[in-house]
């Protein structure tokens, strides 16, 4: 797996040996560019019922990802 945090041009050779005794070789070249998460509310506001006599209350926040990379957060 490959991660960066910086944008950049990637180009590495990349080695392999099958069985043992043969060896091949092939170049990756690739941009870097940044995952973008998409957000479905710009805000929330926590607030409780007025029937409520918890001691917490909750949101749902939906990230999603449209890109073709796994994304941390």
């Amino acid at each position: 797996m490959f991660s960066s945090n910086d944008i950049d041009k990637y180009n590495q050779a990349i080695t392999y040996v099958i069985n043992g005794k043969h060896e091949f070789m092939f170049r990756v070249i690739a941009e870097v560019v940044l995952v973008t998460l998409n957000v479905d509310k710009r805000e929330m506001e926590f607030r409780f019922a007025e029937d409520s006599h918890e001691m917490f209350t909750s949101e749902i926040l939906t990230l999603s990802n449209d890109g073709n990379a796994p994304a941390s957060f």
